[in-house]
């Protein structure tokens, strides 16, 4: 599955709202902290998805560097993810893990930006999220959101391609309802975002019963 492609894609979507700067060149720095659940039975894998938007070409970003404030754990990330929506543009990475054993560690962050000519810009963003949900199993969810969540569904064909991703229609009650309505879905997630501290929680792949193609009699 083109993971990384459709977070840009459903970060777009997200409007990007800004955590912080107010730097000339790079601006609206976006920290989501994902909760990925890939089965039932075991906790998320947490990352780190770091985007800013940019004044100048996207295309000419060369590398991202991060560094927790209070812990000094740093990422440093030079195959960069580039998007666009309308006329604003981002360039960053989706994909921040923690070493193993350890969290992403939350409060203030610095972002440092270089593109391929060397210029720098340097600015803050902060990092926030329920602890409590490192624990918890993807059944736990959504009960276990205290706060304000926008649910959404997401919909991939045979080849890892998003071929839906929004609200879910009056005429859906599930994932395999929504799926009646894209012949081509193959694969769908339901996806929760919690704006208020920048946490993504995409719930584990369920898999759609296709049918098979029915051929024509010939007599």
């Amino acid at each position: 599955m083109k993971k990384f492609s459709v977070f840009i894609l459903i970060l777009v979507s997200l409007f990007l709202i800004s955590c912080a700067d107010n730097d000339a060149h790079v601006t609206n720095i976006t920290a989501i902290t994902v909760f990925d659940f890939n089965d039932t039975e075991s906790p998320a894998k947490v990352r780190l998805s770091v985007f800013a938007e940019a004044l100048s070409p996207v295309n000419r970003g060369s590398f991202i560097a991060i560094t927790n404030e209070q812990t000094g754990l740093s990422w440093k990330a030079d195959t960069l993810h580039k998007a666009k929506g309308g006329t604003r543009s981002w360039t960053g990475y989706p994909c921040f893990a923690a070493p193993e054993g350890m969290n992403i560690p939350q409060g203030a962050y610095h972002f440092a930006y270089e593109d391929y000519a060397e210029n720098s810009w340097e600015s803050m963003f902060k990092v926030s999220y329920n602890e409590s949900f490192l624990t918890l199993l993807s059944s736990e969810f959504p009960a276990k959101i205290k706060s304000s969540y926008l649910e959404k569904f997401v919909l991939f064909n045979e080849k890892g391609n998003l071929i839906y991703y929004g609200d879910k229609k009056d005429s859906w009650t599930d994932l395999n309802s929504a799926a009646k309505d894209y012949s081509a879905a193959d694969v769908g997630r339901l996806c929760y975002y919690i704006s208020s501290s920048n946490t993504m929680i995409l719930m584990p792949p369920q898999k759609f019963e296709r049918q098979p193609e029915r051929e024509d009699d010939d007599d």
